[in-house]
């Protein structure tokens, strides 16, 4: 986890001719320190915490105010000044006003389609959000992740019904009176003569998905005769089980039977081309043989091309009056492809820093389609502001940092923000301004943050005890500290461990640390699904100190 903390000091001080200088950044330093450690330990503990607590940055530095006068009671130290913090939002895409609006909330509504047409190429606009900066003096950079609950419509079917031109193999009489239906036939009068077709000349969109292929024929006889038709798809090394009519009617039925071969294969655009594809009539005797006459032998094709589109959003600073103060990107955070079934698409953009101008600005966010591959009758839609959606599968914008300013205290330092924030660990930033401080002497308590560290685990089997040994840094340097058995939460491979299950011994360590130690020692009876004997343990010691910072310590131990 990577937590930017900055502390800016200002030479706002009453100097005393008591007072040593040195005493002086002594205690600069320490409210710096703790106040990073303060917040590295708060976001590391938002991490850690189930379900995840908001306030755990705001309490913490909160107590840590308290601590600092507790630090330096009686000695006049006095502190005053205000704290920024951003977190990482995320914004939600609602339909209230005009242009639509973005809000801290997720989706409270039943929902609406933004749409347009695929009928052309080219970026079209789906719907246009603001966010007000107002109380916002500045955007820090982060990487926004852009979310979409987008997809296009159901595609329309095309279908193509083409003849043959030419006749790679076969010994029916007259076999080219098959290509068309102009009651000119092929024909014969021997059992399991075969003829075939080929050169469809199927002219089939790169991209299409064909959906069905079926071999058609127009065929009679006098007798009681019937006909066989199969296709191939490889030059006719392969091919289809063959399908055998029902008796053919007795004249010309000028009429297309359909027989559907979709099944046969994994169709493809190539597998229709004329070096590949070929259809094969079978005259089939029954009884006597009669002659078998075919009119015409066509195929019939049915594929869809879809449109090839993706989101993307532009986004902008506007001025009260919306007119555009600064267009700031323009076709980022592109999403992966639409497809015709409704999914939440995503795309990222890195933000630079922005100051705001004037706080009745309003961030604008665009939402666009940009169709590649146009396609009549299709539209693209944008779902917003979807109550029965998961917040999950909303549209949104998330990791917008959108810092809230404190306030400032003349009793010393607080931070306050107007409501709590959700944020992300990862990427939040803090800044605090210690914008005066006056000492009125010059002996005072150094203020600390624990340090915890597991020195050595042991394991005993026949006991079934493992003892873990700690040590617990600067705890003879905090006077608010009194640890006690309440105090630590153990876990021994991810199983935590009742606090009747173990106990606490603590000592100072003079020989090789020089400060307090712990051994904790853990009854592993109870604990679900252990082997006879175990060889992995994995150790994690949570120290929670009586001011609420918990501090956390794990290590794996192996016999």
């Amino acid at each position: 986890m990577m937590v930017s903390v900055s502390t800016i000091m200002y030479s706002a001080v009453t100097y005393y001719r008591h007072e040593r200088w040195e005493e002086y950044l002594s205690i600069i330093d320490n409210v710096k320190l703790g106040s990073q450690r303060v917040v590295e330990i708060s976001l590391a503990d938002y991490t850690n915490t189930t379900p995840l607590n908001n306030e755990t940055l705001r309490d913490n530095l909160n107590q840590w105010v308290v601590d600092v006068k507790r630090a330096y009671v009686g000695f006049g130290v006095v502190l005053s000044g205000s704290g920024t913090v951003a977190f990482g939002q995320t914004l939600y895409a609602h339909q209230e006003g005009t242009p639509y609006t973005l809000q801290k909330n997720p989706s409270d509504a039943s929902g609406t389609n933004l749409s347009t047409s695929m009928a052309s190429t080219g970026r079209q606009l789906l719907g246009r959000f603001v966010y007000p900066l107002i109380g916002i003096t500045s955007i820090p950079a982060s990487t926004w992740i852009v979310y979409y609950r987008a997809w296009h419509s159901t595609v329309p079917a095309e279908i193509l019904i083409n003849s043959p031109s030419s006749t790679p193999a076969g010994t029916w009489t007259n076999p080219t009176d098959g290509y068309s239906s102009n009651n000119q036939y092929a024909n014969t009068e021997t059992d399991e003569a075969t003829q075939q077709y080929g050169n469809y000349s199927f002219n089939v969109p790169s991209g299409a998905t064909i959906n069905k292929v079926e071999v058609g024929f127009e065929a009679y006889t006098a007798g009681d005769e019937k006909i066989g038709i199969t296709c191939s798809w490889d030059n006719g090394t392969t091919w289809a089980t063959e399908y055998t009519s029902s008796k053919l009617p007795s004249s010309d039925p000028n009429d297309v039977t359909w027989v559907d071969f979709t099944a046969s294969t994994i169709w493809n655009i190539d597998k229709l081309s004329d070096a590949n594809f070929r259809t094969q009539a079978r005259g089939v005797k029954q009884g006597k043989m009669s002659t078998v006459y075919l009119d015409w032998i066509p195929v019939r094709v049915t594929y869809t091309v879809p449109p090839s589109a993706h989101m993307d959003v532009n986004t902008s600073i506007l001025k009260s009056d919306g007119t555009i103060r600064q267009a700031i990107t323009t076709d980022v955070a592109n999403s992966g492809a639409l497809t015709a079934t409704a999914q939440t698409l995503s795309g990222t953009y890195t933000w630079a820093a922005y100051t705001v101008v004037d706080q009745t600005d309003y961030l604008e966010i665009d939402y666009y389609v940009d169709v590649t591959t146009a396609k009549a009758g299709v539209t693209a839609y944008l779902r917003i502001d979807d109550n029965a959606l998961a917040t999950a599968d909303q549209t949104r914008i998330a990791n917008i940092m959108l810092p809230s300013e404190g306030e400032e205290n003349e009793d010393g330092l607080t931070i306050d923000w107007y409501k709590p924030e959700s944020f992300s660990a990862a990427s939040a930033t803090f800044t605090l301004d210690i914008t005066s401080a006056g000492l009125s002497g010059y002996q005072f308590t150094t203020s600390s943050l624990l340090g915890v560290r597991i020195v050595e685990v042991a394991w005993d089997v026949s006991k079934k005890e493992l003892t873990i040994s700690l040590i617990v840094y600067k705890e003879d340097l905090i006077t608010v500290t009194n640890l006690k058995k309440g105090n630590f939460r153990v876990s021994v491979n991810g199983t935590d461990i009742k606090e009747e299950d173990f106990t606490v011994v603590r000592y100072y360590d003079n020989a090789t640390y020089n400060c307090f130690m712990y051994d904790i020692y853990c009854n592993l009876f109870k604990l679900p699904n252990l082997p006879p004997n175990p060889k992995t343990f994995l150790v994690s010691v949570e120290v929670i100190d009586t001011r609420g910072i918990k501090v956390v310590a794990e290590q794996l131990h192996q016999e």
